[in-house]
């Protein structure tokens, strides 16, 4: 489940997530579901920018800030999509 997303123009979305590490070089984003966790897992919120085009990611790039992952997609805290209360 995402922590956040915006959504803007020419397909660019933005979600912030948490994210584990098991090894440097893997991630699992966390999802719905249950995760075996080891005690040596390190965990932080991370982002990841898309970039959809006729219904299909042909972009996808992750970053360790929102902000860098809005800064590069030209998106803002103006175009988070918020849920209705």
């Amino acid at each position: 489940e995402p922590l956040r997303y915006f959504v803007g123009k020419q397909g660019k979305v933005v979600v912030e997530q948490r994210g584990r590490w098991f090894t440097p070089r893997a991630v699992t984003v966390e999802d719905s579901g249950r995760w075996i966790i080891p005690d040596t897992t390190s965990e932080r919120i991370v982002a990841s920018a898309f970039s959809v085009l006729a219904g299909r990611v042909v972009r996808y790039q992750r970053f360790d800030h929102l902000h860098d992952a809005l800064m590069a997609t030209a998106l803002s805290d103006d175009d988070e999509v918020l849920s209705p209360t």
